[in-house]
This record gives C-alpha cells, structure tokens and sequence, in this order.
C-alpha cells in the first residue's frame, strides 16, 4: 500500500476498498483446525513485550479473556509505520494517507458485514501490545500511547469503548 501510495496516489482508496474486499473474503473461511490459537499466541507476545509494564499486560490479558475464541481466519496486522531514512514530513504524508485508508478500510467493511464495534475495540489494545514485541521499533512509542489512552477511557466507563475512533 505504501508503494501503491507513492507512485500512484490516486488509487490509494481503490485500493483499499479493494483490501477491505480481499479480507471480508478472508474471514468468511473457516480456519483449519490445526491452526495455533490465536489467544495463546497474543498472550505468549505480549508476556514476552519488554515494552510495556505488568499492569498494561494485566489490561489487555483482561481484556483479551473477553473476547470470543473463533474460527476464522483474520488478518490483523495493520500499521503505518516510520521507514527507516524517511524523513519526518514523508512519514506525517504517509500518516495521513494511512488514516485516510484506515477509516475507508472500515467505512467499506462495515458496508459488507456489521461489526460489534465494543469488541472491535477491545481487539485493538490486545493487537497493538503484541506489536510492541513483534513490531517495528519505529511504532513501539505509538503503540504504547494507544494502549495507555485506551486503559484510561475503560477505566472511566467500561462500556460503549469506541477506542476504533482513536486511530
């Protein structure tokens, strides 16, 4: 997407809502049975996060128990990272064109198929502290932020988490 942005700007939201096609197809496929659990293997990453603390770990472990187990396949790797060489001015303009695709992602998925978008939410602190292990160091202060901001809106409400708006 990147590279699609770069040389041809103009089909940045074709190409999203291309994306957002290709993984509503995807998650209509049953996962094989031999597939890892995708809970055990979050907890493993965020246990093994020398990036976030015990009590950020015990957030997200909680709500990670929350969340419903499935048998889908999902892809769940999204992100807008700084390039290594890249300067500041082209890391904000790749920002920004990864928002812009990030809400036309979702605009266009939730034209397909309905989201509960509280337990979207609770999906998103669960994804961004495993990223702080298998991720890039470039991303790691943002991650961390995010969940930070996420753990004091639920520590205020606990219910109705719109945390999808804070991307």
């Amino acid at each position: 997407m990147i590279s699609i942005f770069q040389q041809k700007p103009h089909l940045l939201l074709k190409k999203t809502r291309d994306l957002s096609e290709i993984h509503y197809k995807l998650n209509r496929i049953k996962a094989p049975e031999n597939l890892l659990n995708l809970k055990a293997q979050l907890k493993k990453h965020i246990e093994k996060s020398e990036y976030i603390t015990s009590d950020i770990k015990n957030f997200v472990y909680d709500l990670l128990n929350q969340l419903p187990d499935g048998d889908r396949l999902c892809h769940g790797d999204f992100h807008t990272p700084r390039m290594h060489g890249s300067s500041w001015l082209s890391f904000k303009i790749l920002n920004l064109a990864g928002l812009l695709s990030a809400k036309t992602y979702f605009k266009e998925y939730q034209r397909k198929q309905q989201i509960d978008l509280d337990q979207f939410s609770k999906w998103l602190p669960v994804r961004a502290a495993e990223r702080t292990y298998i991720g890039m160091q470039s991303e790691r202060e943002s991650l961390q932020k995010f969940i930070l901001k996420c753990k004091k809106d639920y520590n205020k409400q606990k219910v109705n988490l719109n945390w999808h708006n804070f991307i």
